[in-house]
């Protein structure tokens, strides 16, 4: 017989809380040993409790810094056009592509003489290149 479905909301007894939290706890960095042994991958976590004086850091502080500066240091990848997770992504790149466009249209006008030579959004002046 399967388990029933828990209720997943705010547990309103704060000493319940506590204690559920502090077995939830153990149970989380549990499953990241079992993971990280298991399937050879890198991991830390860093709980933190409003209860807490001090986040809890797991594996260690300094083993969740190296996780860190290496999450950090991975190259930004280019997204496949059509895998966006949500509206802020279409977002981000509708406003990109509006850039793009307005750097290309004021390139055009410019090869064409109808405008000055445009500035760029740094404030560096954009020159046409010859032939293309």
């Amino acid at each position: 017989m399967g388990r029933r479905r828990v209720q997943h909301e705010l547990i309103s007894k704060e000493s319940v809380r506590k204690v559920t939290f502090k077995k939830r706890r153990a149970g989380l960095k549990k499953k990241l040993s079992e993971l990280t042994t298991l399937c050879g991958v890198t991991a830390c976590a860093i709980i933190c409790a409003s209860f807490d004086h001090q986040p809890e850091i797991w594996p260690s502080p300094a083993e969740a810094v190296r996780v860190l500066d290496k999450f950090n240091n991975f190259p930004i990848k280019r997204r496949d056009m059509n895998n966006f997770d949500c509206l802020e992504d279409l977002k981000d790149l509708d406003h990109l592509l509006k850039e793009k466009i307005k750097v290309i249209a004021d390139k055009i006008e410019c090869e064409m003489g109808l405008k000055s030579i445009p500035a760029n959004t740094d404030g560096h002046n954009i020159r046409p290149t010859k032939g293309g």
